[in-house]
């Protein structure tokens, strides 16, 4: 079951950038953030799991832990500094090649441009996968960063993932919760 649930994971980072527009304008996540979040992973089919996910990014690094959501304890930690990436698995059934896949792909989804925010909301779609980000704070907060982060698969390939922001640091004293 983690190597379903661990495609999904490599799903939520790993989206494409084909259809994403750059240049001036836009919604980017913050430089820096520490957010705790919960991850969804359904596939489709009965059998949807849960994981909390702890993840700090300082400019082009990023560390994530993934933990199990009923004990909350760790089971995976992967990172990359300055270019180099670490990946420590802790738990029997989880496969450190998801970790190594992930901080590969946490720079698309965090460093994307995405369209101008409605209401909060904005998404970006690739041939594979929509992202839709919900709950984005108005230009001039002082940590914009989503509550919710979901990936819908096109044409029904691979899981569908909602991600739930429990609580984000952009800087100190910069809490939302």
């Amino acid at each position: 079951m983690i190597g379903r649930v661990g495609a999904g994971l490599a799903v939520l980072f790993g989206i494409a950038c084909a259809a994403t527009p750059r240049g001036p304008g836009g919604y980017v996540f913050p430089e820096s953030f520490e957010v705790n979040q919960v991850v969804e992973v359904d596939p489709g089919r009965p059998g949807s799991k849960e994981f909390l996910a702890s993840l700090r990014r300082t400019n082009e690094d990023y560390e994530v832990t993934l933990f199990d959501v009923v004990l909350q304890i760790p089971l995976l930690t992967a990172s990359v500094r300055a270019g180099s990436v670490s990946v420590q698995v802790m738990t029997e059934g989880m496969e450190s090649k998801y970790g190594y896949r992930l901080v590969e792909l946490l720079p698309d989804l965090y460093g994307r441009v995405f369209p101008n925010t409605v209401e909060g909301t904005t998404e970006s779609n690739t041939e594979a996968f929509g992202v839709r980000l919900a709950g984005v704070p108005e230009s001039g907060s002082l940590c914009r960063f989503p509550s919710t982060i979901e990936v819908i698969p096109h044409r029904s390939v691979g899981p569908r993932l909602l991600v739930r922001t429990i609580d984000v640091t952009c800087a100190p004293g910069q809490r939302r919760l």
